[in-house]
């Protein structure tokens, strides 16, 4: 695992314009180069609300996902769900792309109902 780095980026809301301390790290993903980066207030809301940091999502397994466009509209970014594996246990993330980032928008264990459409693939 690479060594975190903390980075300020401009991001853009509904409401306002403002900047929103971001962390990214460079760490093994996709093709081994995969950067991660998300809100950390965000990350923090997360940790809160599902037990899971976002820090866990750099161990994400990409080989083992499944992805699918998230179809709720409005966002004006195109957001994906995968569901696969974090160290063993069934994970659900949402993130967009950009570039070789990966942004993360949420991280959860998956559901039951969810590890069972998981294994019928």
């Amino acid at each position: 695992m690479g060594i975190m780095e903390r980075y300020w980026y401009a991001v853009q809301t509904p409401e306002e314009h403002r900047l929103a301390p971001l962390v990214a790290a460079a760490v093994g993903g996709m093709d081994g180069r995969m950067r991660y980066e998300w809100d950390t207030e965000k990350a923090a809301a997360n940790a809160r609300r599902h037990g899971v940091s976002f820090e866990a999502g750099r161990g994400f397994r990409w080989e083992t996902a499944l992805e699918a466009e998230d179809q709720r509209g409005g966002r004006g970014v195109r957001r994906v769900i995968a569901l696969g594996r974090v160290v063993a246990r069934l994970h659900v993330m949402v993130f967009t792309r950009g570039g070789k980032a990966v942004r993360v928008n949420s991280l959860r264990r998956a559901t039951p109902q969810e590890e069972e459409r998981y294994e019928r693939g």
